[in-house]
């Protein structure tokens, strides 16, 4: 009686219903600033955060400059901080959070510049 209902724990509670975040060090190499989609700024960062078992579009993460997961101030604090990793060719630490998304794209809940 017991092994049926862990099974059927197993699969309701399967790993891919839960959402995620990782922490990782990555190099920036484009970023974009946009008016109407992807919380108005990202960068592409490599590795891709889906490459972290993140569900995730492929490369680029939002700084939700748009205000929706942080403050727009700090939003864009963001993308300075990967503008200038980008600029120095300096890697960040990045975390990295899939239950929330622009168009697809997960948010940088936190962005930190490293030293060489």
């Amino acid at each position: 009686m017991l092994r049926p209902i862990l099974a059927l724990l197993a699969i309701s509670f399967g790993s891919s219903a839960f959402a995620g975040n990782a922490y990782y060090s990555a190099t920036v190499t484009k970023t974009l600033v946009d008016d109407v989609a992807y919380g108005s700024c990202m960068a592409l960062v490599s590795p891709f955060p889906e490459t972290k078992g993140l569900d995730c579009k492929a490369g680029w993460v939002s700084f939700s400059c748009s205000g929706d997961f942080n403050s727009k101030e700090i939003g864009y604090q963001k993308l300075e901080a990967a503008q200038l990793a980008m600029m120095t060719g300096t890697k960040v630490g990045i975390r990295v959070d899939d239950s929330k998304k622009h168009n697809g794209y997960c948010f940088a809940q936190r962005i930190d510049n490293l030293p060489n």
